[in-house]
């Protein structure tokens, strides 16, 4: 006769036992059991014995219920039909029943939710059941080397060269492979026969996956070994030990394996990429630090550090560079103009270093007097590093920083930017001060020249030192002159010439000498 219940005789799905075993611990009666389930009460109490719920001898449930762990060798009959997806790939057999104690492997897989923790736990244990009857050197010195072998890295267990292992224990190379080999096929022949802890792990594993495709179960897991830096050799292991208990073959389950590898091998191609761009970022900030410090170290403080300090951050430009040419400073978040090559340079290294906290461009208007006149001068940038200390900034052309309109800001600066604890620079774009400039010595050929043409004509410019040289000056004979200019107080004017092309500034320049007017009649202190 035709059972009145739908599913009478099916198949068990795992989401059935789950459901099966929250009634029955609920306290739900064994009809409405029935009802919901679709099963006649005889499947009913049979599924519960299976499920450890109720006693096969007295046909009582079992207080209290033990831990639910889904029933091995059932596959869910609402999986869809095409879940294989590999061709020629058959569905994995009924699974031998587990001898193991279902307690401890519910403690295994509560207690380590990464399955490559989970199944790494499971494997070590299963070493020490395969040679727990040995002899007590046996079995330390075989469980060591199938465990530091297979192991999945060394944050798990340290690896050991087939070559140490046997100088450790005094055998051949050959023989340390041997007894890995055995040790693997041991746990391997116990997984093939349900009767291991990696069994139990990869099996729950699976069935949490029911429902899924191979390929996404298969991807997941690789993405899992090669997350966790995983050796070839573990992830082999678990992919073919996976691989059995779905019923693939060697060649399904070599196709994984080599999944894995490309994976793995892409992972590793994009840390090295990675790597070296960290490293790069890493030299470029400790060359903008060795920039900006070397320039920092240049810096005069005529009165008190600042004691307290406004937003550089917030502070506005008060002039816009000629030429308007702007690069973006993720320091500021937004573009900076900058007017000399010079210029350029130096923002760059402030938005690298990492130690500067904050800076900002043409931010200060200090007044000064120069030539009977009063005048308006920008200072290039104001800069504060780690330790709150402030300093201005000004970047000259190399063949500028004795120029003499250059030394009036350069003084103003230094007095104003004192009263409130600033410190302040005036560099080259290589980070060279006046102080550098000093230490050149002229050469006496040189001197000379500049003696007698002065005496001669008062003042000397481009065309007599060109004709002099027979060439350009190189920056080396600008140093020279501006050395002289610094130690005698010499009057030397420097204008940069415009590129006729771009428009801009570039390295041309021309200047004029003179001897000051109070000392303009002796040219003989050169």
């Amino acid at each position: 006769m035709k059972s009145q219940y739908t599913r009478h005789g099916q198949s068990w799905s795992a989401e059935e036992d789950r459901k099966l075993y929250d009634l029955t611990v609920s306290g739900v009666p064994l009809s409405d059991i029935c009802l919901k389930h679709q099963r006649s009460s005889g499947g009913i109490k049979s599924r519960q014995v299976r499920l450890g719920l109720r006693s096969e001898r007295s046909s009582e449930l079992i207080t209290p219920p033990p831990p639910f762990l889904p029933h091995s060798g059932e596959r869910s009959s609402e999986a869809p039909n095409d879940i294989f997806t590999i061709p020629g790939a058959k569905k994995p057999q009924a699974s031998a029943p587990l001898v193991i104690d279902q307690k401890a492997l519910i403690e295994i897989i509560e207690g380590h939710p990464n399955i490559i923790e989970r199944v790494w736990f499971a494997v070590e244990r299963d070493i020490k059941d395969i040679y727990s009857k040995k002899a007590a050197s046996t079995k330390d010195r075989n469980s060591h080397i199938v465990t530091s072998r297979l192991s999945p890295g060394n944050e798990y267990y340290e690896i050991v060269t087939l070559q140490d292992l046997g100088e450790i224990y005094g055998i051949s190379r050959e023989r340390v492979r041997q007894i890995e080999e055995k040790g693997l096929r041991l746990i391997k022949s116990r997984i093939r026969a349900g009767k291991s802890w990696t069994y139990g792990v990869l099996n729950e594993y699976r069935l949490q996956n029911e429902g899924n495709r191979l390929t996404e179960i298969y991807g997941v897991l690789i993405k899992e070994l090669v997350a966790s830096q995983a050796t070839d050799r573990f992830a082999i292991f678990v992919l073919t030990a996976m691989g059995r208990i779905d019923g693939l073959t060697t060649s399904e389950i070599e196709r994984f394996e080599s999944t894995f590898r490309q994976v793995s091998a892409e992972k590793q191609k994009l840390e090295k990429v990675e790597a070296a761009s960290i490293e790069k970022i890493e030299r470029q900030q400790d060359t903008a630090n060795a920039y900006v410090l070397a320039v920092l170290a240049k810096a005069s403080f005529s009165g008190t550090f600042a004691a307290e300090n406004v937003s550089l951050k917030e502070m506005p430009r008060l002039r816009s560079c000629k030429g308007g040419r702007e690069l973006y400073s993720k320091t500021l978040g937004r573009l900076v103009q900058w007017e000399s090559q010079g210029e350029r340079r130096f923002i760059e290294a402030l938005d690298r270093s990492s130690v500067v906290t904050e800076f900002a461009e043409q931010p200060v208007e200090i007044q000064f007097s120069y030539a009977g006149r009063v005048r308006k001068y920008f200072v290039d940038f104001l800069i504060r590093i780690e330790d709150d200390l402030t300093v201005a900034v000004e970047i000259k052309a190399p063949v500028m920083l004795a120029d003499r309109f250059v030394l009036a800001k350069a003084r103003a600066a230094e007095s104003i930017f004192g009263q409130y604890g600033i410190g302040y620079c005036l560099v080259d774009a290589n980070g060279r001060s006046r102080q550098d400039i000093l230490k050149v010595t002229p050469s006496e050929k040189l001197k000379a020249f500049l003696r007698e043409t002065l005496r001669r004509k008062r003042k000397v410019g481009m065309s007599e030192l060109r004709d002099f040289l027979g060439e350009w000056p190189s920056q080396e004979i600008s140093d020279q002159i501006q050395s002289l200019v610094l130690q005698h107080d010499l009057d030397y004017r420097v204008e940069l010439l415009t590129n006729r092309e771009t428009g801009q500034l570039g390295c041309a320049y021309t200047f004029t000498l003179s001897l000051p007017d109070k000392n303009e009649n002796d040219a003989q202190s050169l």
